[in-house]
């Protein structure tokens, strides 16, 4: 793998595990306590029924999917390695939690997110991101979401004020998609807690049916809903297979490299218990 395609490939698999930061131009909203002024919010989800509720905490069940990532883009795919995503049951400071870990392994390149939930109503609780020279972690309070940042940059903090049913990580949605009653017509929204170095806020993110595909991975075909995620300025999209709602493929544009996507699929008996 060239220096080039391996610098692109790391940009690739840490894109997902950044937040989505508000642009300037957003509407102002108070910082919580002590916060830096200035964080941003984008009022509103259009009203889409919501996806971080009690009833589909009640629906998760436990599951560890494994996928192949390779790079698509002009020319011959790249392969880049595999990613893990586990959803176990737990416990976070003595009370019931679901424990979500997403990990990407490229050679010796490892990045790493792991997020504790609310077992009762998916209520986030602490949350920890892992890439080369980066690490977040983010405590979720009655009145405040605060996120550290250290590494090669120094450290950092940030806060905003806290509101219910906000989503951690856009991984969730990949396990919620599992237990929705997906159509041809089916959507869902959520409102992520997008925290960077230079600005946090509040960012809704849509889900919705765009199509169905047969998907061949390596189990062999798959019948899918196809699903477009909206969150900010971008947007990715998911495939999920009919017969058990598990996500058998993704396409995540790439920022900064035209016409390239990073994409995710399903490994050979890549579902777990």
């Amino acid at each position: 793998m060239t220096t080039i395609v391996r610098f692109a490939a790391v940009a690739a698999l840490a894109q997902p595990l950044l937040f989505a930061t508000p642009t300037p131009a957003l509407a102002q909203r108070p910082s919580a306590p002590g916060a830096r002024e200035g964080s941003a919010t984008i009022a509103g989800d259009g009203g889409d029924p919501a996806l971080v509720t009690p009833a589909n905490a009640a629906r998760l069940k436990p599951g560890k999917w494994t996928y192949v990532t390779r790079l698509m883009g002009s020319g011959p795919p790249t392969r880049l390695g595999f990613r893990t995503l586990e959803l176990r049951e737990d416990s976070y400071d003595g009370a019931p939690a679901w424990r979500l870990v997403d990990s990407r392994q490229l050679a010796t390149v490892t990045l790493a997110d792991t997020l504790f939930l609310s077992r009762s109503d998916l209520t986030p609780l602490h949350h920890v991101m892992h890439a080369p020279g980066s690490d977040v972690t983010t405590e979720f309070g009655a009145d405040s979401i605060r996120a550290t940042f250290t590494g090669q940059q120094g450290e950092a903090r940030e806060a905003i004020a806290a509101e219910p049913r906000v989503l951690a990580s856009l991984y969730l949605l990949e396990a919620l998609v599992g237990v929705s009653p997906l159509d041809s017509s089916w959507r869902g929204g959520a409102r992520l807690a997008a925290i960077g170095r230079d600005g946090a806020g509040i960012v809704p993110v849509v889900l919705r049916t765009t199509g169905e595909e047969r998907v061949l991975i390596p189990d062999g075909p798959a019948d899918c809903w196809v699903l477009s995620l909206d969150v900010g300025k971008g947007g990715q999209r998911l495939w999920v297979r009919k017969s058990d709602g598990v996500v058998v493929k993704e396409r995540i544009p790439v920022v900064g490299m035209a016409d390239t996507e990073l994409e995710l699929l399903l490994a050979e008996h890549g579902v777990g218990k």
